[in-house]
């Protein structure tokens, strides 16, 4: 599902991810880091800071909190 991971650092990645964006199914970049999961999509502009979550057998899921639509 992902296009390719980047290394920028020790312990920090980047990665994008197609038609994850929670606002609009637009693909997410998503870096990876100590302090935690932070993402943007280039579509929207929506900035967020996912959950992950690490399943051993479904890979990793990424958990937004709800935006709450108008």
């Amino acid at each position: 599902m992902t296009t390719e991971v980047r290394v920028i650092s020790e312990g920090t990645a980047e990665l994008q991810v197609p038609h994850s964006c929670p606002t609009c199914d637009g693909a997410l970049e998503l870096r990876i880091s100590p302090d935690g999961a932070r993402s943007f999509c280039a579509t929207c502009h929506t900035i967020g800071k996912p959950r992950l979550h690490q399943d051993a057998h479904h890979g990793i899921a990424l958990h937004f909190r709800d935006l709450g639509r108008c």
